[in-house]
């Protein structure tokens, strides 16, 4: 999958993207895959403090590596099971709110865990993916994706 968002291919960049479901494609060799047209829907204008925040020019997933180009020229890889075991939702990491913390319990995780099926955009802000075990409870923001990365 690639998902193009420089200036030269969309006009109105600094628009938020409606959430749209962009499903994991299988690749046949020699075909190109269906993938369904991004900016169907109604975009909102970008609030001002989101205004210059970092935004990925393209998502790609890559055998069982996720990788971003972003605006400003950096590149990150995430390996699909690293990503996964880094999903931010309250299940996996817990959440501690006014009156309570909740600690979730030791996750089993299979193979199906990390085969990524397809992301949602979140806003102008986030990727959601949906894993292949069901799970599709993580909110990625794009500061937290750019945290994730260990490279320079």
């Amino acid at each position: 999958q690639k998902l193009d968002f420089s200036s030269e291919s969309i006009e109105g960049l600094d628009e938020i993207l409606a959430p749209v479901a962009v499903p994991w494609t299988s690749r046949v060799h020699g075909q190109k895959p269906q993938m369904p047209e991004l900016f169907d829907q109604q975009a909102l204008p970008v609030a001002p403090q989101d205004k210059g925040r970092m935004k990925p020019k393209t998502i790609e997933v890559v055998n069982n590596i996720l990788a971003i180009a972003w605006d400003d020229g950096h590149e990150s890889y995430f390996e699909l099971e690293a990503l996964r075991r880094a999903c931010p939702c309250a299940m996996c990491k817990g959440e501690t709110n006014v009156m309570v913390e909740y600690k979730p319990p030791p996750q089993t995780l299979t193979p199906s865990s990390f085969d990524l099926r397809g992301w949602q955009y979140v806003g102008g802000y986030a990727i959601q993916p949906q894993w292949a075990d069901g799970h599709a409870s993580g909110i990625y923001s794009f500061q937290y994706l750019r945290g994730l990365d260990t490279a320079p």
